[in-house]
């Protein structure tokens, strides 16, 4: 089904034409497999972050996660759901944070976002094939043979 793949993951597929190119390499995944990809990178990265948090090497922040004031340490204000003020850069993931204060989402609403749009698609879906079902249900009371193809 088209729904299962981004349009832009189609359109980089139609461009390739499906050929494996050793310098550009790009293979056709579904949205569900790319969203499994980006769970695992993020449930590792949260590792390290907690590894490095507990090991005290957290580059980015003070040891306590906050950012103190005076210091050279930035905060930041969540621009999703959950409109939290004053937020340590260790909250964000650094895609988050290259758009800037009052842009960026913390990781807690990114996380939200996502789980959000895969219910939807599973909706959309679930949705098309019921209609596909009451349509063919449809075209078999009335003995149309072309609908019921």
């Amino acid at each position: 089904m088209g729904s299962e793949f981004s349009n832009k993951s189609l359109e980089k597929y139609r461009k390739s034409m499906g050929v494996y190119y050793k310098a550009n390499p790009f293979t056709l995944r579904c949205k569900k497999c790319v969203s499994d990809v980006e769970i695992a990178e993020r449930n590792a990265a949260a590792k390290r972050r907690a590894n490095d948090t507990v090991n005290g090497t957290n580059k980015e922040c003070p040891k306590n996660g906050s950012s103190l004031p005076g210091d050279k340490y930035q905060q930041f204000d969540c621009a999703g759901g959950c409109n939290r003020k004053n937020l340590s850069p260790s909250l964000f993931n650094r895609n988050q944070l290259s758009k800037g204060n009052g842009k960026a989402r913390c990781r807690e609403c990114v996380e939200k976002s996502v789980q959000k749009e895969m219910n939807a698609l599973d909706n959309k879906q679930e949705d098309e094939i019921e209609k596909a079902r009451i349509f063919l249900s449809k075209a078999e009371v009335t003995g149309d043979a072309i609908m019921v193809l």
